[in-house]
């Protein structure tokens, strides 16, 4: 379903140019960082306790870096770096 929504939107933004670019430039952004947070999710014990201290910069940097990404190897990578 959101693939479909996707394609839609991605059609209807290239019919406006300039502007639509930056939509789609937006879209690809917005599905990248969905999809790493979905493969996040499945490498998440909620039971397990953390004891790593993350430095924030590199976790949200790591998470801006994902918005770029549209290997689903890489991101499969990146969601076991987040996770």
């Amino acid at each position: 379903m959101r693939k479909y929504q996707i394609k839609d939107d991605y059609e209807k933004a290239k019919e406006n140019g300039v502007q639509g670019v930056s939509q789609i430039e937006d879209m690809r952004k917005a599905t990248n960082l969905i999809n790493v947070g979905i493969k996040t999710s499945e490498y998440i014990d909620p039971l397990r306790e953390n004891k790593i201290d993350i430095d924030n910069d590199f976790f949200w940097n790591t998470i801006e870096h994902s918005k770029t990404v549209s290997n689903e190897e890489v991101q499969d990578l990146l969601a076991k770096i987040i996770a």
